[in-house]
């Protein structure tokens, strides 16, 4: 039989592991949205461009300092080699 309390984690780990799964959805969004303002960008009329092209911009300059960023409880995450 299984004991239910030995599969329980400490708090702080899960908070670790709910804090990683919420950023990790938030900028698989935020990533959706970026390529939901290119797909936008192309097929805009001329006067909107101009708006979108701004907001692209917002979200490249997010995706960059991905990489280096800090995480939400203050440790600095390390750069990926991909």
């Amino acid at each position: 039989m299984l004991n239910p309390h030995r599969f329980v984690l400490h708090p702080e780990k899960r908070r670790q592991a709910l804090e990683r799964s919420f950023f990790h959805d938030l900028l698989n969004t935020a990533g959706g949205l970026g390529g939901l303002l290119e797909a936008l960008a192309s097929e805009a009329p001329e006067d909107l461009r101009p708006d979108l092209e701004v907001a692209q911009t917002g979200f490249r300059e997010k995706d960059t300092s991905r990489a280096a960023s800090v995480s939400p409880a203050g440790r600095k995450t390390r750069r990926s080699s991909a």
